[in-house]
């Protein structure tokens, strides 16, 4: 059976969560890992959980990071991600490398593809 409905007018857009609900980006442990690494520091497994359970302390319950309203700008995103990053009594070189693989497209393939659409790729 097939349901059917009309509109008077036509859809001119969709809105829907798609990161960390369609597409994922790196787990904790590869976000730290390799922020670590850019920022020429030790990344073994001891260090990345330790990064990550810090991050994941100061973020707290609920989780800052993953709040509903942590998207609605560039500006607000990116204050809170290093307020989270300063509660958690990270430094400014390893809270810079952790927000640039934050927002690095090649870690989020929805993000990479509609970059490479845009450039005519």
């Amino acid at each position: 059976m097939s349901i059917t409905h009309r509109s008077e007018q036509p859809i001119q857009a969709v809105i829907f969560d798609w990161r960390g609900t369609l597409v994922s980006g790196l787990d904790p442990h590869g976000w730290t890992r390799e922020a670590l690494r850019r920022s020429g520091r030790e990344r073994d497994d001891h260090a990345t959980a330790a990064l990550w359970q810090a991050i994941e302390m100061a973020a707290g319950r609920p989780d800052r990071l993953g709040g509903p309203h942590v998207d609605i700008t560039a500006a607000l995103h990116k204050d809170t991600y290093y307020a989270v990053f300063a509660d958690a009594g990270l430094d400014t070189e390893i809270a810079d490398a952790l927000y640039a693989v934050e927002s690095d497209p090649t870690y989020n393939p929805f993000a990479k593809r509609c970059r490479q659409v845009t450039a005519g790729q």
